[in-house]
């Protein structure tokens, strides 16, 4: 078995991070959720949050097409993936002939993710997945890439009431969000991966008037997104609120500078929220849940 020293894949350093994103910046309207990822990487940096994410590449292409692996040791050994070329080539034998990835399952779920693989290579990378380890099981989840570009974002306004309004969420909501929402659908509540996400960006909240109850909430970033607006959750007889906690979060980001992208199953509700918006469906992708059975 070939040593990590001898690995196909090679870390980057962290210039060359920043070089990789400024690679990345040139297609932020194309792949949004690819810059908004190594956006975040180099933040967390900034912020002096170390050891979540290293960075590789196959024989160190990432010049030449963009190629790039991230494995997310934050809180497992989650796996994001990209190339700028289409027909995958280095993408494909990186992840075929490396042996740098171990499929340690998050602590807060049983499996490890690979969220928000592009459709040009989904496929293969399912055939890979199964061809070279002797997972137990691997579920995919295929979703809509969505997006509302900066210009765009900027003209939208949140609609409040007299019953409710919109905060941005503190640590102290903690709390509630993990005693409200144990298991939402593609997320685990963990108060550890809630904290993180809340230094990183901001999340928004929406709070009774008569209360200050949290009915709803949106976040962005945890060990293993694939775009910027990870998770929206509500009660149910405040369904609505999520068109406002999108807003909240798009006129922040674009205040930031960054558009607004998120990955959606087909069907589910929170898609009316977007279309709502006038997010523009960019394409497809798929996350992986690899479930090795350790």
């Amino acid at each position: 078995m070939t040593s990590n020293d001898e690995d196909i894949l090679i870390q980057l350093s962290d210039d060359e991070v920043t070089e990789l994103a400024d690679l990345y910046s040139t297609h932020k309207n194309e792949i949004p959720n690819v810059h908004s990822i190594l956006q975040t990487f180099i933040k967390m940096k900034e912020i002096n949050i170390k050891n979540c994410v290293s960075i590789f590449s196959p024989r160190n292409c990432w010049r030449e097409d963009g190629t790039f692996f991230a494995l997310l040791n934050s809180f497992g050994e989650d796996i994001f993936l990209h190339s700028l070329d289409k027909t995958g080539k280095n993408l494909f034998e990186g992840m075929l002939k490396t042996n740098r990835f171990h499929f340690r399952p998050d602590p807060v779920r049983d499996y490890t993710l690979l969220p928000g693989v592009h459709e040009h290579f989904a496929q293969r990378i399912l055939e890979i997945l199964t061809q070279k380890s002797k997972h137990t099981r691997i579920v995919t989840h295929k979703t809509n890439l969505w997006y509302l570009e900066k210009n765009e974002a900027e003209k939208l306004e949140i609609m409040s009431s007299q019953q409710m309004y919109v905060r941005e969420l503190e640590s102290t909501d903690i709390p509630s969000i993990v005693s409200k929402w144990p298991d939402s659908q593609n997320y685990s509540a963990d108060v550890g991966k809630l904290g993180l996400s809340i230094k990183l960006w901001k999340g928004f909240g929406v709070y009774l008037t008569a209360n200050k109850e949290l009915v709803s909430y949106i976040l962005m970033f945890d060990s293993s997104v694939g775009g910027q607006v990870k998770i929206v959750e509500t009660d149910e007889e405040f369904i609505n609120n999520g068109s406002m906690l999108v807003t909240a979060m798009a006129k922040y980001l674009a205040e930031e500078g960054f558009g607004t992208c998120a990955t959606v199953k087909e069907g589910v509700i929170s898609e009316k929220f977007f279309k709502k918006l006038n997010f523009k469906i960019l394409y497809k992708c798929v996350h992986f849940e690899v479930d090795t059975g350790n």
